[in-house]
């Protein structure tokens, strides 16, 4: 079975002690590889957002985070696109680079929401936390509903551009 097709994916939680194994590789220096399709998804997604919240400035930085979700709160969408892509482009490259690349996978995981049920609400509360991290955690919690819309802004944005939604 394809990945994107599988129920529960990002949402089942993984192995704990297999998502460690794998990360325990990683910070040794080691690689891992997930060719052969061998491994379970829920482990291989667990990982990926344990990665995802343990970067140093999170996806699209703490210094951002004001004007991604001041960009999300936009009602033209001409201009929120507008927003959204300055700041984008006031990203760090490498922030920039992961940004587009898992905004595109979640246009991917949204259009196979009928088998895998990532629907809107799923992606913002899984991916909203993980894409825009505050200063603070009371922020964060207290915002939670401006991420989430933030999140799906951006990646109904990103669909339009590139024809997936």
């Amino acid at each position: 079975r394809h990945g994107l097709d599988v129920e529960g994916i990002f949402r089942l939680s993984g192995s704990a002690a297999k998502i460690q194994q794998w990360r325990d590789v990683v910070d040794a220096g080691g690689t891992l590889s997930f060719v052969d399709g061998g491994e379970n998804i829920h482990d291989v997604c667990g990982l990926l957002k344990l990665y995802l919240r343990s970067l140093p400035a999170g996806v699209l930085t703490a210094d951002l985070y004001a004007a991604f979700l001041a960009a999300s709160r936009c009602d033209d969408a001409g201009s929120r696109q507008h927003f959204f892509r300055a700041c984008c482009l006031a990203l760090p490259e490498p922030n920039r680079m992961l940004a587009a690349f898992l905004l595109r996978f979640l246009v991917k995981v949204r259009a196979h929401a009928d088998a895998n049920k990532m629907h809107d609400a799923n992606v913002a509360t899984i991916f909203g936390p993980i894409l825009l991290q505050g200063d603070t955690f009371d922020a964060v919690v207290a915002d939670t509903g401006a991420i989430n819309a933030a999140t799906l802004r951006l990646v109904a944005a990103v669909a339009a551009v590139e024809g997936g939604g």
